[in-house]
């Protein structure tokens, strides 16, 4: 006998071993034992073994053996359900290309995770609306750069984000959470719920944080701004002002302040447009401030109605307010040479000074009603009283922005200019003011602005 026909003869014993063992499986259903399928499946490594190259088998042969297989496939799932595939695997170290000892059992979905897919999506879902809410909350913190609070609250979000996504998500971030609720003793099937807790819960956190932008932290920095800029670091005030507006654009405070800031260093025009979001609020700080900007343009008339509108509307409770229209109010007089109405006005203006007797007590353009006062009285010939007036101006006047300190120039005071207190005004390194006029003599500076 021909070694080819040995050859053949072994393979066709082997397939037939094959058949018969793939018979007995079929034929216990669900009574396959685990020694009939180990029988089975070393039936088909024999078949493997005595399987030559293809182009020497007969057509009958291989046309046998892929009808056998196609059956064993069928039982694929039987095969690792009742048979021990796994341990076997580890005995025999069967090669991947033997693909009948990898046969995967049927997946059991217990009934209380037929909705994992809906916990799943709704995960999905709230890690989306949480990564919105954090990319918010990162663009208005970056305004000038993050503190060390807004950058830990940023990277936690984050982190909760990118670890609850990749175990949501990623097959072996599942994998990973899996594991770690498995060490917390959390049941398989409430790992989807678990999950979606974990990624509602982080929902929650990036939620209030991101509510809190317009009210807590824009009052926060709001705050800050204030007090740098009556410490007169107009500087940093800026800085913490604009943080602020980026949470809360809509809050007239903070708008109006930040265009006093402006105005302080003789920036008027960003100055103008802050103050006109402060008047859409009927914010009457803004009013005065417009006005005053008035009065330095040359418009007294229309720098005075302004002021006498919001005279109307402030109350006695607001006497910072009442103070700077007040003595707006006389200043934009004193321009028109109206001076015993401005007179009147620039005294109510200091009555209401008294009531701070203390120098630290008193806000940036406090003392300059003394010193438009001054100026009344020497306009008027009343040398006596323009005196003594002169001697509170130098002592109480702090210039709110720089062309209140140019007025003392233009009217010919310069040797009380330089000893009026400016810290309000001149630590901003980026305030250059056109020292041009200032160095004029008194007679060649213009009478008005």
């Amino acid at each position: 006998m021909s070694s080819e026909a040995i050859i053949f003869s072994h393979l066709d014993k082997a397939i037939e071993e094959y058949a018969k063992a793939l018979s007995l499986i079929e034929e216990a259903i669900s009574n396959q034992s685990k020694p009939q399928i180990l029988k089975l499946l070393l039936a088909r490594d024999a078949v493997e073994e005595a399987l030559p190259e293809k182009t020497q088998v007969s057509q009958d042969s291989i046309a046998r053996l892929i009808e056998l297989d196609g059956k064993l496939k069928s039982q694929g799932k039987a095969i690792a359900t009742y048979g021990a595939l796994a341990e076997w695997r580890e005995s025999l170290h069967p090669p991947e290309s033997s693909w009948w000892w990898f046969f995967l059992p049927p997946k059991i979905i217990d009934k209380r995770d037929r909705f994992d897919w809906l916990w799943d999506t709704l995960t999905t879902a709230t890690l989306v609306l949480s990564s919105s809410f954090m990319i918010h909350t990162f663009q208005s913190f970056s305004v000038g750069g993050l503190g060390v609070l807004e950058v830990f609250s940023t990277i936690a979000q984050g982190a909760g984000i990118a670890i609850i996504g990749n175990g949501a998500l990623t097959s072996d971030g599942k994998k990973k959470v899996k594991a770690t609720l498995h060490r917390l003793n959390i049941p398989p099937y409430f790992y989807s719920e678990v999950t979606f807790c974990f990624s509602t819960l982080l929902l929650l956190g990036a939620y209030g944080l991101h509510s809190s932008l317009p009210h807590y932290w824009s009052q926060k920095y709001y705050e800050i701004g204030k007090k740098f800029y009556r410490q007169g670091n107009v500087k940093s005030a800026e800085y913490e002002y604009l943080k602020a507006i980026n949470l809360n654009p809509d809050n007239a405070n903070i708008r109006t302040d930040l265009g006093l800031l402006y105005e302080s260093i003789d920036e008027m025009d960003q100055a103008i447009t802050q103050y006109k979001h402060g008047l859409e609020s009927k914010d009457f700080q803004s009013l005065n401030n417009i006005s005053r900007i008035y009065i330095i343009k040359g418009d007294f008339v229309t720098a005075e109605s302004l002021l006498r509108l919001g005279l109307q509307y402030v109350s006695n409770h607001q006497p910072n307010l009442q103070y700077k229209l007040y003595r707006n109010l006389g200043w934009a007089l004193l321009q028109q040479k109206k001076y015993p109405e401005a007179e009147q006005e620039l005294n109510k203006a200091i009555e209401i000074d008294k009531r701070f007797p203390n120098p630290e007590d008193k806000l940036p353009g406090a003392g300059m009603a003394n010193c438009f006062l001054a100026e009344t009285w020497e306009s008027e010939g009343n040398k006596e009283l323009a005196k003594k007036e002169w001697v509170y101006c130098q002592k109480f006047a702090k210039p709110e922005i720089f062309a209140e300190y140019k007025w003392f120039i233009e009217v010919g005071e310069r040797d009380i200019a330089q000893y009026i207190d400016t810290s309000k005004i001149i630590q901003n390194p980026r305030f250059k003011p056109n020292l041009g006029e200032i160095n004029k003599l008194p007679s060649q500076v213009n009478e008005t602005p």
